[in-house]
């Protein structure tokens, strides 16, 4: 049998998956030092010897056993997984503590835990998977119960078997993820499907054209700390698709989830090209997908609350709504005007945010000191990404004493234009009378 060190039969080590929260605080004192994860490439009826290293962090001593709990992952999604259960993929029986997996750590102290991989001469290719699985218990209260205090899984062991390696992929979905578009995020999904036998690294680009062929140029940008603030240094005119190489298993579906940190980007139709590689022949797959910003901005409603205002404060309903599909921050003001346009009341609106396709009213618009007799004018004014929208809303103030001033005059203004009809139409009639005698004593 063969001897293989992990250094030299391991293509690539990467942090992946796994590392879940300790279920109860005991269990956050051990600390693992370095990455667990693994993946290795190797031959049957090699041997793979590896370690690592957990270390005890708290003021009391510690049990830690370590235990292998094979999983199955859903086809679906590969971040599902049911562990300690058979599978057919499982890779614990292969494996062997070169010490007891269950030591006693004293406080602050470190343990490297060996194992071999002992790859059988008859097993076939293909990718085999397992899990590390740590039992934290404290020896105090073992001794009285017996209980152990937590477990967690820790990490994932991948090794793939060589010989007729199968390998099958295929981009299942290529689009944008609608819903992080709604808050002004621009993420492409690449959902990939792994029909073969192992695992598949797929690795790649996306390149963005406008609506007249033209590439996008500057998509990705590179940041580089200067002076303790992160500037752009370089700007690369591809997106990195699975940058970290990170592994779709066997017969699961992935996603690659790619963001485009983007300046401003012009409203208009786009399609993004993406090329993806993968297998030990550096297989292409090539998908576009056609996709479209739209902005679009609208005020529904202004008006004040009653249209006669007899008391402050006099407050407005306003509402907006962002009918586009990506997030939009207006800003602007509202005012009040007098009939003459005079300004007699003003609120400067900041910090709105408006995600796609969502409406949004805005409270606290209120007039609420220099109230006088009059017509006035409510006006709000929003800028969104330099294109300004209006609109005006006219409503009346009259006080309860200002009502009564002006029927007071209305009363006496009908009253005299009563009495000045009255006396017209007397003295039109004596008028008459006046001509009738004239003309009797002609006769």
């Amino acid at each position: 049998m063969r001897k293989t060190n992990f250094w030299k039969s391991s293509v690539t080590m990467f942090t992946c998956l796994v590392l879940l929260l300790a279920l109860v605080p005991f269990a956050s004192a051990v600390t693992l030092l370095g990455d667990i994860t693994r993946t290795y490439n190797a031959n049957a009826g090699d041997t793979i010897e590896d370690s690592f290293t957990v270390a005890n962090d708290k003021a009391e001593p510690a049990i830690l056993a370590i235990q292998l709990e094979d999983f199955t992952i859903n086809p679906a999604d590969q971040n599902k997984r049911t562990y300690g259960v058979d599978s057919p993929n499982g890779l614990k029986d292969w494996f062997e503590f070169v010490d007891e997996p269950e030591q006693l750590l004293d406080p602050q102290e470190s343990i490297a835990i060996k194992y071999k991989i002992n790859i059988p001469q008859d097993a076939q290719a293909g990718t085999y998977m397992t899990s590390f699985n740590l039992t934290a218990k404290d020896p105090v209260k073992t001794a009285g119960s017996g209980v152990a205090v937590a477990s967690r899984i820790l990490g994932n062991a991948y090794l793939t078997v060589s010989g007729e390696i199968d390998e099958q992929f295929d981009i299942v979905n290529f689009k944008l993820d609608e819903e992080k578009l709604k808050n002004g995020e621009i993420v492409f999904n690449t959902e990939g499907k792994n029909n073969g036998n192992a695992f598949i690294v797929g690795m790649g680009t996306i390149t963005i054209f406008d609506s007249t062929g033209k590439q996008v140029k500057g998509i990705r940008a590179v940041t580089q700390d200067f002076d303790g603030q992160m500037l752009v240094a370089e700007r690369f005119d591809e997106l990195l698709v699975n940058n970290g190489a990170v592994p779709i298993l066997p017969n699961t579906t992935g996603t690659y989830r790619t963001a485009w940190t983007h300046r401003q980007v012009a409203e208009g139709a786009y399609t993004a090209k993406l090329k993806l590689f993968y297998g030990q022949e550096n297989k292409q797959i090539s998908k576009d997908f056609n996709f479209e910003i739209t902005e679009n901005f609208a005020i529904l409603n202004l008006q004040s609350e009653k249209f006669f205002n007899a008391s402050l404060p006099v407050d407005f309903e306003a509402k907006i709504a962002n009918t586009g599909n990506v997030a939009l921050s207006p800003k602007g003001y509202f005012e009040v005007k007098s009939i003459f346009g005079t300004q007699k009341h003003r609120i400067d609106i900041e910090s709105l945010s408006l995600l796609g396709g969502q409406e949004v009213e805005l409270n606290d618009l209120k007039w609420e000191s220099g109230l006088a007799l009059g017509l006035y004018s409510a006006n709000l004014h929003l800028d969104v990404n330099g294109q300004v929208f209006e609109k005006s809303s006219m409503f009346w103030v009259l006080t309860w004493w200002q009502g009564l001033i002006i029927l007071i005059v209305l009363v006496l203004l009908i009253a005299g234009l009563y009495k000045g009809i009255h006396g017209y139409r007397a003295m039109k009639k004596r008028l008459n009378e006046m001509t009738i005698n004239k003309e009797d004593l002609a006769k």
